[in-house]
């Protein structure tokens, strides 16, 4: 507790015990105390008076607020008006006591303290769930290498077979049995766009440049073909010497620009886009953008609850377990997407 009128303290310490509230109070008289007893930790509340003479309780919310958020802090005044009590809370104070009123005291830590554990059972649980998506999303990725792997090695592989032995047949087919030659050249016809399409599966699932080559390379390939398949023109801009990251991160981000560029070319109606990616002292920062219609206000609003299908908010989630951040703007020029994410 900071306070510095010995007789305050004992009021209040009073109050306490009779509201049956059984805590350990330490006390501070000044700034020096108080920063001393808050480095050593160990608190479940603060109760600061409002104004002492070289060190009041807004400097002192602001110390605590800039290294601790959650913990309840309660500002106890003589005299507190309307205006000053606004800018307590708005500042961070959980709550504020006027002195001739403190038998409202108990009944505010009490709240304080239920506000306190729902937030660290909410915590909590955010953690675990955090965990459990980073798990899903490990596992995910795991599965799609191993299918692509699946479809390259064997599938893939089969489909081959079956193209020689269809280019083969064709060349065996009479001369004048046009209607053979029309069955066997549509079955050719199939077979090769079906490996196309299974290429194309095979990499969206798991691009191998992405183990082989890194970000850098995954990324010009995929933009490569993106722009060949869909005739949407892709501008690239990569620094030369990128370097390797984290398997993790060159994931998030490989994954996002996928996304991204789908979207594209699904939603926006642009016949261009322009990704960069960029590397700094400390972060990695990707950025795709578009010159398409744009989103709704009132759809791009719900991107951040997962509302909008599994693709944003796993771009999201993705980014949140690297400690990283994804911005979306929209508006007439188009979107721009950005990923940034802490180099580890």
């Amino acid at each position: 507790m900071l306070e510095d009128n010995l007789q305050d303290r004992e009021l209040i310490r009073l109050t306490l015990e009779e509201e049956k509230i059984d805590c350990e109070m330490t006390f501070a008289s000044g700034r020096g105390d108080f920063e001393t007893f808050f480095a050593r930790g160990g608190f479940h509340f603060i109760l600061s008076d409002y104004a002492l003479p070289q060190f009041d309780g807004l400097a002192a919310l602001r110390l605590v607020r800039a290294k601790n958020p959650d913990i309840p802090f309660i500002l106890i005044s003589g005299t507190l008006g309307e205006e000053q009590a606004v800018e307590c809370l708005k500042l961070g104070a959980t709550d504020y006591i006027l002195k001739h009123r403190l038998a409202r005291l108990g009944l505010a830590i009490r709240r304080a303290w239920r506000e306190a554990q729902a937030r660290a059972a909410q915590r909590q649980v955010e953690e675990v769930v955090r965990k459990l998506s980073g798990r899903l999303l490990t596992v995910q990725d795991d599965e799609r290498r191993r299918i692509a792997r699946v479809l390259h090695d064997n599938v893939a592989q089969n489909l081959l077979a079956l193209a020689l032995n269809l280019n083969f047949a064709q060349r065996l087919v009479p001369p004048g049995d046009k209607e053979l030659a029309a069955i066997v050249s549509e079955c050719v016809e199939t077979a090769d766009a079906t490996a196309t399409a299974l290429r194309h599966i095979s990499y969206l699932l798991h691009p191998p440049a992405l183990d082989t080559i890194g970000l850098r390379g995954a990324l010009i390939d995929f933009v490569s073909a993106f722009s060949r398949r869909t005739g949407i023109k892709v501008g690239l801009t990569v620094p030369p010497k990128f370097g390797r990251l984290a398997a993790s991160i060159e994931t998030a981000l490989y994954r996002v620009a996928q996304e991204s560029l789908e979207n594209v070319e699904e939603h926006s109606g642009s016949v261009t886009a322009t990704v960069k990616l960029r590397r700094s002292k400390d972060f990695i920062t990707l950025e795709i953008h578009d010159a398409g219609r744009g989103i709704p206000p009132e759809t791009l609003r719900l991107f951040g609850h997962g509302s909008i299908g599994v693709g944003i908010p796993g771009m999201r989630e993705r980014l949140q377990m690297l400690q990283g951040e994804l911005e979306i703007r929209s508006g007439a020029g188009g979107t721009r997407v950005r990923a940034i994410v802490p180099i580890t």
